[in-house]
């Protein structure tokens, strides 16, 4: 076999070099503080630390005070910043790196997400047998996933939603109710990230599994309360009031970067010189098919899942590429959610299937390099192809 362990190791090893290095260089050169490793994405999670440490809990998605602070802590900013419209128990859970300093708490943050990584990849081996001798050689290799690289250094939290995800797929392996109720509640936890694990849940009631259902109401009800205790019992409707007013910036600041079908729809539209109400009545047609879509296999998997574990095991492998597609917009670094599945059906005793994984990351890296200057969004097309990829893979199922 050509992609044996012994070279698949010697590869990983000089990844790890070759990652090294660029992070030192580029800490080093980042003289004014705007790098992923200095600033990234962590911002947005850093501010709702910050207000819950000196500010009433109702000036959490206060865009002005965000504001404020963000530019104290980077002034690289120069007077911009990133909106974070994270729920109220998210927040609650981020308070702790306020205790930290800045470089501190993002450094302790790019820890945690990297552990997280690492711990999806040695789930998915307990998954997949093909992959037990290398995990951690390919866990190394997926670092070439421009996506994966970009979430766990650029202080992104998709890592956290891939060890749910694997959670989840994992449970699906073992029979018995409660490793459903341990899918279900990863998925609970996937809350965490609302537009992730809401879609999740929904879509999980056609299987019909009451201890999926029940694990994952544990997780969905404490974090309710948590939100209470913070901004009151309707908290979600203040919450809800702020994302939606964040979607349509987010959506205009980062239209190259988005994933999901509906977005990308609307930047295509938009793209084509198309007014205001031809994009809206656009954008309306594209959710009425993606939806019809959804519902077809929805229906599939209300008549099949609950008779057939291999069924039910094929939704929560097609989950992952299926929430990055249909959730509202999903940026590119949430790519390696869908990228889970595809690990988790992978042989790896194959050449043919590792060459497809290095020529799917090779695929990745210029469209993630150069996204800012293509006009037309490619990421969709990526996480079309894992679908179809795991879809072929699990259609004998």
């Amino acid at each position: 076999m050509f992609w044996n362990t012994a070279r698949l190791r010697r590869i990983s090893i000089a990844l790890l070099i070759a990652f090294a290095a660029s992070i030192a260089v580029g800490y080093s050169v980042d003289e004014e503080g705007r790098s992923l490793l200095k600033r990234g994405d962590f911002p947005g999670f850093y501010v709702l630390a910050k207000i819950l440490e000196s500010h009433p809990a109702e000036r959490l998605y206060d865009p002005h005070l965000q504001r404020e602070i963000e530019n104290r802590y980077w002034p690289s900013f120069a007077g911009s910043f990133y909106m974070s419209v994270y729920p109220p128990y998210d927040a609650i859970l981020l308070k702790p790196l306020a205790l930290f300093s800045p470089q501190a708490a993002q450094l302790l943050f790019t820890i945690g997400m990297a552990a997280f990584y690492i711990l999806s990849f040695f789930a998915l081996a307990k998954i997949n047998p093909s992959l037990r001798p290398q995990w951690l050689h390919i866990a190394v290799i997926c670092l070439c996933f421009a996506p994966n690289f970009y979430a766990i250094f650029g202080a992104q939290n998709t890592a956290l939603s891939m060890l749910l995800y694997s959670g989840a797929i994992y449970g699906s392996f073992r029979i018995g109710r409660k490793w459903e109720a341990v899918s279900g509640v990863c998925l609970g936890l996937w809350l965490f990230k609302p537009q992730f694990g809401l879609l999740a849940l929904a879509t999980s009631l056609f299987t019909r599994r009451m201890a999926l259902l029940a694990g994952a109401a544990l997780p969905a009800l404490i974090f309710y309360l948590m939100g209470s205790s913070l901004m009151g019992y309707l908290w979600p409707l203040n919450w809800w009031k702020a994302a939606s007013g964040f979607a349509e910036q987010n959506l205009e600041a980062n239209a190259q970067q988005m994933v999901s079908l509906p977005a990308a729809g609307k930047i295509l539209m938009k793209i084509a010189g198309l007014g205001s109400d031809s994009i809206a009545a656009g954008g309306i047609i594209i959710s009425c098919v993606v939806t019809g879509v959804l519902l077809w296999f929805l229906l599939g998997v209300w008549k099949d899942s609950r008779s057939s574990p291999e069924k039910f095991r094929r939704f929560l492998l097609l989950l992952g590429p299926g929430v990055v597609l249909v959730s509202p917009q999903t940026l590119f670094y949430d790519l390696g959610i869908a990228l889970v599945s595809l690990i988790a059906v992978m042989d790896f005793k194959r050449n043919r299937d590792i060459t497809e994984l290095l020529l799917l990351c090779a695929a990745v890296l210029p469209i993630t390099f150069f996204r800012e200057s293509i006009a037309v969004p490619l990421f969709p097309l990526v996480a079309l192809y894992i679908g179809a990829a795991v879809w072929t893979r699990t259609s004998s199922s």
